[in-house]
């Protein structure tokens, strides 16, 4: 059987199928879905990475050194020798510490602003606090005189103490890395994004599948103030993961204990 429909019936049931989706205050969240179709600039990307980077550096360095001078307080009297050496350790690879950091600072950058791939920070946590315990063994072997007078110090009626205070030193060292490592990414990249993409927003075209209907607040707005909201731009995001910290202390503690009893 076959239906005869006018013109002006056909335009109508066109225009019904074509017609914006209502939102709500409740349904705020399927704006991005239905309205994400814009991709980031790249050239913008790359102006927050000259404008932050440097500034993000900055701070890096400083915390760094806060640490280096932190650990030195630390350890009281069966630890002062690990505090010593991790403090130590840390100062001569600063440099590589900053490097590591630096090589994926753009990499988070990139994919805070759907341009590329996520970084994991616990493989960034991993490779600085490799570089560090590597420094830490190496220095600690390398002076003849701190290996003896260790070898001296530590006594099977103490190496439980001496455990102790290494693993409370390394935990201090991974958490401290861990934060330095999570506001490099989170003060330096995220929120530098978010506030650039809020400033996008605000001339990109309207999302014509949709239309708000409500305020934030669920109050119903007149039908002549119900709006287009802008396009949103796809996949912007943290574009890292957050550290794991006792992945990193369950790799490395070991190996310290390992290395104190070898010194008994």
């Amino acid at each position: 059987m076959k239906y005869i429909i006018s013109e002006s019936q056909y335009n109508w049931l066109l225009s019904e199928q074509t017609s914006p989706i209502k939102i709500g205050c409740q349904n705020y969240n399927k704006i991005g879905e239905l309205c994400t179709t814009l991709v980031f600039p790249k050239a913008e990307a790359d102006k927050l990475i000259a404008k932050f980077k440097p500034n993000a550096d900055k701070e890096a360095s400083e915390q760094i050194d806060n640490l280096i001078q932190k650990i030195t307080s630390m350890g009281g009297e069966e630890g002062k020798r690990i505090a010593q050496k991790f403090s130590e350790a840390i100062a001569s690879t600063k440099g590589q510490i900053q490097k590591v950091l630096s090589k994926y600072y753009s990499q988070v950058m990139y994919a805070s602003c759907g341009l590329g791939s996520s970084v994991n920070s616990t493989t960034v946590l991993l490779e600085i606090c490799g570089i560090i315990y590597s420094q830490f063994i190496k220095s600690w072997n390398d002076n003849f005189f701190m290996r003896n007078a260790a070898s001296l110090a530590i006594t099977s009626n103490n190496i439980k103490q001496v455990q102790d205070k290494g693993r409370n030193i390394l935990f201090q060292v991974i958490d401290t890395i861990s934060r330095t490592v999570l506001f490099y990414f989170l003060y330096s990249v995220k929120l530098p994004v978010q506030h650039r993409v809020s400033e996008l927003q605000k001339t990109t075209p309207k999302c014509t599948k949709v239309i708000v209907t409500q305020t934030a607040e669920c109050a119903n707005l007149p039908k002549q103030k119900w709006y287009n909201p802008p396009q949103e731009y796809k996949n912007i995001g943290s574009g890292y993961t957050n550290p794991d910290e006792k992945l990193a202390m369950s790799t490395y503690s070991p190996k310290l204990v390992a290395f104190l009893n070898n010194l008994v």
